[in-house]
């Protein structure tokens, strides 16, 4: 762990001017920027930030203590919050006695509005890494990846979340962009980093907000979830996105056809259907972990997809299980909860 001062003094240097530091990466979270042997992550925050990301930080710390899991991690090494611009207070009162200075005070309130409450940074070790989404970008149906170390990355991908889990969390957010691939001379290509715990919850993850409950609420990038769990806006219609569960008719025609006994036969049902019983499935405090496996299963499938399987048939079959066990868990679950809403319709 870095020692207070350290935080402070890189903290104030990346607040003032970030000349001394490598920008890493940037987008609508902050920045990451490489501070001599670190990477710090500097985010801009509001006040009402505060509580999520001291959360964030809590379960990177807990996580990195796991020995077991901690490899799968980026190396914590501590947390800062330091205090944005402060906003000056508009005096109202002053439009009508001196609107002049009420002009200048309201201008200056302008400049400094976009500016962040506090800032939150995030220390942790350097290590040469390429996002998996840019990473499998490399590969296509010509240039493949050596299924001796794709199969590799493959099962230890499968084994960092099973230990995430094991460690009673799930992430909520599992897509490559959130998952990192060491390169460089001397470091292993087939052990991932898991990054991004902003979303991740200790199940049964019941937190006072209802959008990001555990219940049937959408958590997550929407192309890495069920499409079952999001709304119509939300849905990837056009990538041609299969649904888990399809939904049931509830049509007035169909109650008619039912209730008269005039059925249309039925088509013969396909080979790999599969009945479900939902009865006994609790939802609530399950469906979180089950999401996390089936988001993990479209990751893994899309590895799959640029691993040169030719002469590895016996792996490329348990790589073909693996996948549809993790994107088939999700199937009773959202049988059970549309189920559910049809019951209480």
């Amino acid at each position: 762990m870095l020692s207070l001062d350290i935080r402070k003094s890189i903290a104030n240097m990346l607040v003032n001017s970030t000349e001394s530091a490598q920008l890493l990466d940037e987008g609508g979270f902050g920045a990451v920027y490489k501070v001599d042997d670190l990477v710090v992550k500097k985010l801009e925050l509001q006040d009402s930030d505060l509580d999520t990301f001291k959360k964030e930080v809590s379960i990177w710390s807990t996580l990195s203590t796991n020995p077991e899991l901690a490899p799968y991690l980026p190396e914590f090494k501590g947390y800062g919050i330091k205090k944005g611009t402060v906003k000056p207070e508009l005096n109202y009162s002053l439009a009508n006695t001196d609107p002049e200075k009420y002009t200048e005070q309201y201008k200056k309130l302008l400049e400094v509005s976009a500016e962040p409450d506090l800032y939150g940074f995030i220390f942790q070790t350097y290590v040469p890494v390429m996002g998996m989404d840019v990473f499998l970008s490399k590969f296509d149906s010509i240039n493949k990846f050596d299924a001796g170390i794709g199969f590799k990355l493959f099962n230890n991908l499968v084994s960092a979340f099973e230990l995430l889990h094991a460690a009673g969390y799930v992430h909520r957010d599992v897509k490559p962009g959130n998952i990192l691939i060491r390169i460089g001379e001397g470091n292993d290509i087939t052990k991932p980093l898991i990054i991004d715990f902003g979303l991740a919850c200790k199940m049964p993850c019941d937190v006072e907000n209802e959008s990001l409950s555990n219940n049937y609420s959408a958590v997550g990038t929407p192309l890495y979830l069920p499409q079952n769990m999001l709304t119509l806006n939300d849905r990837y219609a056009g990538l041609n996105v299969k649904f888990p569960v399809k939904a049931k008719e509830r049509c007035m025609l169909n109650k008619i056809k039912n209730t008269i006994f005039c059925r249309r036969r039925q088509t013969r049902k396909s080979p790999n259907s599969v009945k479900v019983k939902t009865k006994n499935i609790k939802v609530k405090g399950v469906i979180t972990k089950v999401v996390d496996d089936y988001a993990l299963g479209l990751v893994l499938e899309e590895l799959y997809n640029v691993i040169y399987w030719e002469n590895n048939k016996a792996e490329k079959l348990t790589a073909k299980e693996t996948i549809a066990r993790h994107k088939g868990g999700i199937i009773p679950y959202l049988a059970a909860q549309t189920a559910e809403k049809f019951s209480s319709a």
